[in-house]
């Protein structure tokens, strides 16, 4: 499927990202005026505006600030940031409806587990190969599997602005750990050591829980670690067959379904949104998130001291799985050449730094991760060791993620819920998905 290698090429490109030593093949090199899209010479003391979307929140007001400073920096060209409120998948919705209404902009966010390589495949998206070569702009600077992630079919549809290696961070309240006089987590924890520590934190007044131990993520991406640290994964590396019923993935999920149902360990019925406060609160002592639960502790946690370490090993190690989120610009823009200079200055490192700052996730280049602004914060530290070790992505062939993810959590919530047994739905789940998987590409 697009964006996807080998685990062994992924490593490979990861390793070599510090060093700069991968090359990327660009196509024969063009003039800016000559690329697709290229607006015509502006007249003297016209400006060019350009329309960028994103979702609202962090990013949205990021794009802003970065806009305000581009727009400052470079007068002829006017970058408007159209910011849509609403989680995925409502920006997601939006986003399809102005295209397909003809009303879309010239570039936007985009993600790679959400709207990237179906609209790449659709050339709904530009190619930046010429661009590239015009500028001989160094893709170098990039971390490798970032760039070769970027492209279907051989081509380069978007910068990867932001990288990560998704839901993997074990968040948890020193302070509690302390007060019990028990170990902190730590990257040579297990599952077991997790349970354990989970139901010694975990208290009860009578029947009432009044404090969890654990509270994991649940959906489709959350899931991942623990099935693919157990040794499985949900489909096959070509994203055409569903795996999730093999016996190293089920072992995985049951292990989600042990701390709900076998040692009450993990609250249910959480929403996405509560969770930093349920966190916050001391009701939960660990919680499962990504990078951008450090805004969490830094914006919510008041009355602890907090740390984050990976999530555990599984029989099979720990393993997560890396996703980016790319820039790209509309193939139907009039203004490419405009579009792509801002492109370009969302990519350099201080813009990758100034991202992680506000909340958000660390720009794709490893002098970004590596900077003394980031690198000296110790939940940085945790997950840029993490990185080094990234397994590859993997999505569905056909584009059909927002389905998938839908599916995984309207069959697996009765299990969190402890109306069910992992053993009662997996059936249905594998059935279901791969009767998603093999619908035509959308």
């Amino acid at each position: 499927m697009a964006g996807q290698i080998s685990r062994r090429r992924f490593l490979q490109l990861t390793a070599l990202s510090t060093a700069g030593a991968v090359m990327v093949a660009c196509a024969p090199a063009v003039s800016p005026a000559a690329a697709p899209g290229a607006a015509p010479a502006a007249v003297a003391g016209e400006k060019t505006n350009v329309r960028f979307h994103s979702r609202t929140g962090v990013q949205g007001d990021y794009y802003t600030e970065m806009a305000k400073k581009f727009n400052d920096e470079n007068p002829a060209i006017n970058v408007t940031v159209e910011a849509f409120p609403g989680e995925n998948p409502v920006y997601l919705q939006k986003i399809a409806t102005m295209i397909a209404g003809g009303t879309i902009g010239d570039a936007m966010w985009a993600a790679s587990i959400h709207n990237f390589y179906n609209y790449a495949a659709a050339k709904t998206y530009a190619a930046l190969d010429d661009f590239v070569a015009a500028d001989s702009y160094d893709l170098t600077q990039f971390y490798p599997v970032g760039v070769e992630s970027c492209k279907y079919e051989g081509k380069l549809y978007g910068l990867p602005w932001i990288v990560h290696p998704g839901r993997h961070g074990l968040y948890y309240n020193k302070t509690a750990f302390e007060k019990a006089g028990l170990d902190v987590p730590s990257a040579d924890w297990t599952y077991e050591d997790l349970s354990k520590a989970a139901v010694a934190m975990t208290k009860k007044d009578g029947d009432k829980v009044t404090q969890y131990g654990f509270l994991p993520e649940t959906d489709y991406f959350g899931l991942v670690s623990p099935i693919r640290s157990f040794g499985g994964d949900w489909m096959n590396k070509e994203g055409t067959t569903m795996t999730v019923d093999k016996p190293e993935a089920v072992a995985g999920l049951k292990q989600w379904e042990q701390f709900y149902q076998d040692l009450g360990v993990s609250p249910a019925g959480v929403s996405g949104s509560d969770k930093p406060q349920i966190w916050a609160s001391g009701r939960v002592i660990m919680i499962q998130s990504g990078y951008w639960g450090q805004s969490w502790g830094k914006n919510n946690v008041k009355d602890f001291e907090w740390m984050v370490a990976p999530m555990p090993k599984g029989p099979a190690g720990s393993h997560c799985m890396f996703e980016f989120d790319p820039n790209v610009i509309l193939a139907s823009s009039k203004v490419q050449q405009q579009t792509w200079e801002f492109l370009k200055y969302l990519s350099t490192k201080d813009a990758g730094v100034r991202i992680a700052e506000m909340g958000s996730v660390p720009g794709g280049r490893p002098d970004v991760w590596e900077d003394p602004r980031l690198a000296g914060y110790p939940p940085h530290v945790v997950f840029t060791e993490i990185m080094k070790t990234i397994d590859p992505l993997v999505l569905p062939n056909n584009f059909r993620s927002e389905e998938l993810f839908q599916i995984a959590t309207n069959v697996l919530d009765p299990v969190w819920l402890g109306d069910a047994k992992v053993e009662d739905v997996i059936a249905d789940l594998t059935s279901s998905m791969q009767a998603v998987l093999d619908m035509p590409r959308i």
